[in-house]
């Protein structure tokens, strides 16, 4: 349930209307109390307070004209910076944009100061001679349109400030470092913990599993966004199962193809599994870096393989786009990787599901740049350099050989592209500092494992 609530909770974050929702409904009950409360206490002689029925009305009439111009003013910029963002920055990256809180405040702020405007105008009345004002109310609108005047100037700057690429890579770096939190949130250290022992029984037992089990197809298609791995376990535990998941977030499901297996030792187990096991995983029309911290990656590389594009040419934000993703891989190679095998209480095994490993995380961030910026001298010596900085801090062995194949594979591409002596002699020594880096990790690895036991890591049981 918390799964499906957090993937709510995601879309409606990204929804242009929530805001400017919420004001609203804000301005239509404050703009049914105030009236009631000038009634109430009789406000009309208070200083600086009163008004006129005329006065009133005009002023109302007026800030409801001008802040439905604004309004619509904010939404056509807004419409404008979405559109130049797509074309620039890539269409995905919309996401980043569309949940921004400032954007959703303007829109908000008028549109619920021109709603409370109309509310309160339609209570100042004259009649034989009785001139009914709400004066604190007018007070009130006058006061929110100060306010909205403000919003209007500091949104404007905003606006100029969101569409900076340094600004983009920064806010798509912050969703990506937030994901790594969120999916990998053990740190390493030299302690082994509870969960290894249940995963060493874990993989003991998946090794042992037969042939005969049931597969799970998928009702519909699209990219799997989020899995209930916790209601699965607990599913699975009620009713002696074992499952694997065929499919992590981040992939892509076709209709009628597997994406799970079951095996069960009683047959009305499997009762109704194909509807539970679909009910499990959420599938939309796109990825979300809520449990796929691949798909904030790839945002980030989308921006530096627009930027190496020939028409666009800016090699200053692709490097920019490198240098954080090399701080998000650091940030990575300092998590334990989630377990694959997951067992209940009782330490029996109740689900697999391969998690997403730093080899991978690698790939997805480094791959496309590496293709792309070929050409570029400046763009494939940062590679190495972050590659150097990467080996300086990776504390396991599969990381470290990531690590290494990786430059060895943009050390073969400078090699054959770089036309001027001095870039490839740039990049050899850059190249160099990643092999001794990974030459004093490995050294000094050797050393901890002579004077102490072998140490596995592991991880919070987390799909």
């Amino acid at each position: 349930m918390r799964t499906y609530l957090t993937n709510i909770w995601d879309w409606l974050r990204m929804s242009l209307w929530l805001g400017p929702t919420i004001l609203a409904i804000a301005a239509v009950a404050l703009g049914n109390l105030l009236p009631y409360v000038d009634q109430v206490f009789a406000t009309d002689h208070w200083p600086l307070v009163g008004t006129t029925a005329a006065t009133a009305r005009s002023t109302l009439s007026a800030i409801v004209g001008a802040t439905m111009a604004v309004t619509g003013t904010v939404f056509s910029i807004t419409v404008v910076t979405l559109s130049l963002t797509s074309q620039q920055f890539g269409p995905r990256l919309l996401r980043t944009f569309m949940h921004d809180f400032s954007t959703q405040l303007a829109m908000g702020t008028f549109l619920a100061t021109g709603l409370y405007c109309l509310l309160v105008l339609r209570v100042v009345e004259v009649s034989d001679g009785a001139a009914s004002i709400p004066h604190m109310s007018v007070l009130v609108a006058v006061l929110l349109t100060v306010f909205s005047m403000a919003v209007l100037i500091y949104f404007i700057h905003h606006i100029s400030v969101l569409i900076q690429a340094p600004h983009v890579v920064a806010a798509v770096a912050r969703d990506l470092d937030d994901a790594i939190v969120r999916l990998f949130p053990e740190e390493i250290g030299h302690a082994a913990t509870k969960s290894e022992e249940p995963s060493a029984t874990g993989r003991v037992q998946a090794g042992q599993l037969g042939d005969d089990f049931q597969v799970v197809d998928a009702r519909v298609g699209g990219y799997v966004q989020a899995v209930d791995a916790d209601g699965l376990l607990s599913w699975a535990s009620d009713h002696d199962l074992v499952i694997q998941l065929l499919k992590r977030p981040g992939h892509f499901a076709c209709r009628n193809t597997p994406i799970a297996r079951i095996w069960s030792r009683d047959s009305d187990g499997l009762q109704d599994c194909t509807s539970r096991l679909n009910d499990s995983f959420i599938v939309g029309i796109r990825r979300t870096p809520r449990q796929d911290v691949e798909c904030a990656i790839e945002e980030l590389v989308e921006v530096a393989v627009r930027s190496l594009s020939p028409g666009i040419n800016d090699p200053f934000t692709a490097i920019n786009c490198i240098d954080w993703l090399k701080s998000s891989m650091l940030r990575l190679a300092r998590r334990r990787i989630p377990l694959a095998h997951r067992c209940d209480a009782e330490g029996t095994l109740r689900l697999i599901a391969e998690p997403v490993t730093f080899a991978d995380a690698m790939d997805a961030a480094f791959n496309q740049i590496r293709q792309y910026g070929k050409d570029s001298p400046a763009v494939m010596i940062r590679l190495l350099e972050s590659f150097a900085d990467l080996a300086a801090n990776a504390d396991r062995q599969e990381d470290r050989q990531a690590i290494r194949e990786h430059a060895h594979i943009v050390m073969r591409a400078a090699e054959e592209t770089f036309a001027a002596r001095y870039d490839r002699e740039a990049a050899r020594h850059r190249h160099q500092e990643v092999e001794r880096a990974l030459g004093d990790q490995e050294a000094e690895g050797d050393s901890s494992a002579v004077n102490s036991s072998v140490q596995p890591y592991g991880s919070r049981d987390n799909l």
